[in-house]
C-alpha cells in the first residue's frame, strides 16, 4: 500500500488530497493489526471489526468513512494487479459505526463586542495584528488569509480573492501552492470594512 500511495497516487492527485491520504495511511493503516496480514488473506469481517474498534476508541465516523474510501481504492488496485481475486469490501455493505443520537448540534460561538475590543488592545504592536483583524473583519479562511498578496487588496474598493491557498505538498514541507479554482465562485470579491483600512495601510 505504501508503494501504491507514494509512487502512483501521489502523481495523480492534488497535494492537499495526497496530504490527507498520507495522514490516513500513517495514522490508521501502517501500524494497525491489519497491516501484518497477507493481503490475499484479508477478509471483510476483519476490516469491519477494525472499524468498530476504532469507533470504540473515539475515532469519528467521518474519519472511518475516509479510511474506508482509501482502503477500497487500494484494494481495487490490488485486484487489478493480481494480488487479490476480489476486493473484500466491494459489493458488501461495510457498516460505518455512528453515534445513535445526532440531535445534539453544537452552536457556533462568536466573539462578543467586548471580546473583540479586548483582542484589539492586546494586538497593539503585535506582528500579526493586521492578519488577525482581517480574519475578524472579513471571515476569510485560514488558507486564504495566509496566501494573501498585496495585489489582492484594493484599499479604495474591495479585497479580491484569488484561488490560492496555503497547503502542504505531501513532503512535510509547507509552501504556498497555486491551485486552479474549483468553480467560478472561487474567485470572489470580499468587501473591506472601513475600520480595517487604516490598519492595512499601517501594515
Amino acid at each position: 500500500m505504501h508503494t501504491w500511495l507514494f509512487e502512483i497516487v501521489r502523481l495523480k492527485v492534488k497535494p492537499s488530497s495526497f496530504q490527507k491520504y498520507e495522514g490516513i495511511y500513517r495514522n490508521y493503516i501502517s501500524e494497525c493489526e491489519l497491516y501484518g496480514l497477507k493481503i490475499s488473506n484479508l477478509k471483510y469481517i476483519q476490516i469491519q471489526r477494525y472499524y468498530n474498534k476504532l469507533f470504540d476508541n473515539s475515532i469519528s465516523s467521518n474519519v472511518i468513512k475516509n479510511l474506508n474510501k482509501l482502503l477500497k481504492q487500494f484494494l481495487n488496485y490490488a485486484v487489478d494487479e493480481g494480488y487479490l481475486l476480489k476486493n473484500p469490501i466491494s459489493g458488501k455493505k461495510i457498516v460505518i459505526p455512528s453515534e445513535k443520537d445526532v440531535t445534539d448540534t453544537k452552536e457556533v460561538e462568536i466573539f462578543t463586542n467586548d471580546e473583540i475590543d479586548s483582542l484589539k488592545k492586546v494586538l497593539e504592536g503585535h506582528r500579526l495584528k493586521s492578519l488577525i483583524l482581517i480574519a475578524l473583519g472579513t471571515g476569510l479562511k485560514q488558507g486564504e488569509l495566509l496566501a494573501l498578496k498585496w495585489e489582492d487588496i484594493d484599499i479604495n474598493n474591495n479585497m479580491k480573492l484569488k484561488s490560492r491557498k496555503l497547503e502542504n505538498d505531501g513532503s512535510r514541507k509547507t509552501e504556498v501552492i497555486l491551485q486552479p479554482p474549483k468553480s467560478k465562485n472561487s474567485n470572489r470579491t470580499v468587501p473591506i470594512p472601513s475600520s480595517l483600512i487604516p490598519i492595512i495601510k499601517e501594515h
